[in-house]
C-alpha cells in the first residue's frame, strides 16, 4: 500500500506500507517527494523494497525496510528473501531495520557464542558486498532491565559500496530513546551525487613501472577504525580516488588524446 499526503503542511511524503501481523512485524518506507519519486515496490514476507529515483537525477537505488524474526528458520528465509532482492538488483543498495541478530560477541551485553544464525548473517552480508558501518552514539540499541538486564545491537543499516558513492559521508548514529525499550538510529549522508561517471580499471595500468609499489603504499596509509567489511571498502574507495589522480598525472585525459 502507497499513498502521497502533506506532512507537517510543509513537504509532500510518500510511503510504502507492510501492515503488522499482531502486535510486531509492520514496516513502513517514506520518501520525500520533492526530491525522490517511486519507481517501483515490493513486499515480501519480512521486508519491502522501494526503488527511488532523485527528482532531478536519472539513477535509481534501492531501501528495503525488514523486520527480523526470532527463530533461526525465519531467520534463514529472512535472508534467502533478502538475497532474491540482490540477486535481482546489482545497484545502489541500503538494507535497514531490526535484523534480530547481532554481528560480533560485543553487540551483547552479556557475552554470547557464536551462533548458526549469526554466522549465516555475516555469510549473506559477505556474499552481498554489503558494509556494515560503525555505530555512533552507543554500543546497543535494545536493552532490557529488570533481574536480568540485557543489551544488544540488533537495528542496522547496511550499505552496497555504490550506495555509498551515491550517498557520500555516510555517519550511523544512535538517537536517544524516547519510549521504546529500542533506540532509533539514523544514517546521515552528504547530498546524493548526480550523474556520477562509474569507476574504470584500466588493464595499461598493470604495464606501469612500479604501478603494484603505490597500491601498496596507498593500501597502508589509509588509517580506518571499525569492523571488517567497512575498513576494506573505506580503503578501496580511497584507492580508486587515487588512482583517478594519478591516471590524470600519469596519462592525461585519455579522451581528448582520442579526439
Amino acid at each position: 500500500m502507497s499513498d502521497i499526503r502533506s506532512f507537517w503542511g510543509i513537504q509532500q511524503v510518500g510511503f510504502f506500507v507492510r501492515e503488522a501481523i499482531g502486535s510486531a512485524g509492520g514496516i513502513i518506507v517514506m520518501w520525500n517527494t520533492n526530491s525522490f519519486q517511486l519507481v517501483s515496490s515490493s513486499c515480501g514476507d519480512f521486508s519491502i523494497t522501494c526503488f527511488l529515483q532523485p527528482v532531478e537525477g536519472s539513477r535509481l537505488w534501492a531501501f528495503t525496510g525488514i523486520y527480523g524474526p526470532h527463530d533461526r528458520a525465519n531467520k534463514l528465509l529472512m535472508l534467502e528473501e533478502l538475497g532474491r532482492i540482490r540477486d535481482g538488483w546489482n545497484g545502489p543498495w541500503c538494507i535497514g531495520g531490526d535484523f534480530k541478530e547481532i554481528l560480533h560477541f560485543h553487540e551483547r551485553s552479556t557475552g554470547h557464542l557464536r551462533s548458526n544464525a549469526m554466522a549465516e548473517f555475516w555469510d549473506f552480508i559477505n556474499q552481498s558486498a554489503l558494509t556494515d558501518l560503525p555505530l555512533r552514539g552507543g554500543d546497543f540499541t535494545w536493552s532490557r532491565s529488570g533481574v536480568d538486564p540485557v543489551a544488544s545491537r540488533l537495528e542496522s543499516f547496511l550499505v552496497s559500496a555504490d550506495w555509498e558513492e551515491f550517498f557520500p559521508d555516510m555517519i550511523q548514529k544512535r538517537l536517544p530513546r524516547p519510549i521504546s525499550d529500542h533506540f532509533p538510529i539514523s544514517l546521515e549522508t552528504s547530498v546524493c551525487v548526480r550523474g556520477k561517471s562509474p569507476f574504470r580499471f584500466e588493464n595499461m595500468w598493470l604495464n606501469c613501472e612500479g604501478f603494484a609499489d603505490l597500491i601498496k603504499e596507498w593500501w597502508g596509509k589509509v588509517q580506518v577504525q571499525g569492523f571488517a567489511s567497512y575498513i576494506v571498502a573505506k580503503k578501496l574507495l580511497f584507492i580508486k580516488e587515487k588512482l583517478k589522480t594519478w591516471n590524470r598525472e600519469v596519462f592525461g585525459d585519455i579522451k581528448e588524446e582520442e579526439a
